[in-house]
């Protein structure tokens, strides 16, 4: 695995009523991640302005930890109902830090 490490930047948009247990849910989750190899931290932010738009800040030892998170979120570390807490499909980019 590379040895450059990844900012990866999710937003969500919850569906309508469901701003409280999309936070939750969220919440209960971060553990799991944070403990993923190669996760060096996850940040979770809520609008401010707008309840319902959820950003997770995430940054990794590599896109390859970030990949293979990925994966695994999507199979056996899927969290049973997250999907119907959300609109669309999550936005996802990632990040390398400028001048580091």
């Amino acid at each position: 695995m590379s040895d450059s490490p990844i900012i990866a930047i999710v937003a969500l948009r919850v569906k309508s009523g469901a701003a409280a247990a999309a936070r939750d849910t969220l919440a209960k989750s971060i553990p799991d991640t944070r403990a993923f190899p190669g996760c060096l931290n996850v940040t979770l932010l809520a609008d401010a302005a707008d309840e319902h738009r959820i950003t997770l800040i995430e940054e990794w030892a590599s896109l390859e930890h970030d990949r293979a998170y990925r994966k695994w979120r999507a199979g056996e570390g899927a969290v049973p109902g997250m999907a119907d807490l959300f609109e669309g499909i999550p936005q996802f980019s990632h990040h390398t830090r400028i001048g580091e």
